[in-house]
């Protein structure tokens, strides 16, 4: 796994991320994660959203992405989704929402985006 930025990779790794990424996704040369952070200033530092890419040479086709949010009780949610999806490629499918980033991660790698015939739970 590469990143978009040496910033991402550096601030995945101070946020203990890095190795869950590194686990399921290894081979340098095939994946990349692109990742926004949470601003500072709402006193919730940390991922906002993980776009996993396919990397060839320097084309980043999108895979999935994994995007962090709070439930009603204020505890962290990881959904797993996927971008560019429908006959009009302009759909997003909703595979699942898991409890932490590593669930989330091991979920793509096992059963992957619609390319592997997964089918969504939900549209948007």
């Amino acid at each position: 796994m590469i990143y978009y930025t040496s910033t991402q990779k550096e601030k995945m790794q101070e946020f203990g991320l890095d190795a869950v990424l590194q686990m399921y996704f290894p081979n340098n040369n095939h994946w990349g994660a692109s990742v926004s952070f949470r601003p500072s200033f709402r006193n919730d530092d940390g991922i906002d959203t993980v776009e996993i890419c396919r990397v060839d040479y320097y084309t980043w086709t999108h895979y999935a992405q994994i995007i962090r949010f709070k439930d009603e009780s204020g505890k962290d949610v990881f959904e797993v989704s996927e971008l560019f999806c429908g006959a009009d490629e302009n759909e997003m499918w909703i595979y699942g929402e898991y409890s932490s980033f590593a669930y989330a991660v091991r979920n793509i790698a096992i059963k992957g985006t619609s390319e592997n015939g997964r089918k969504p739970l939900r549209k948007y």
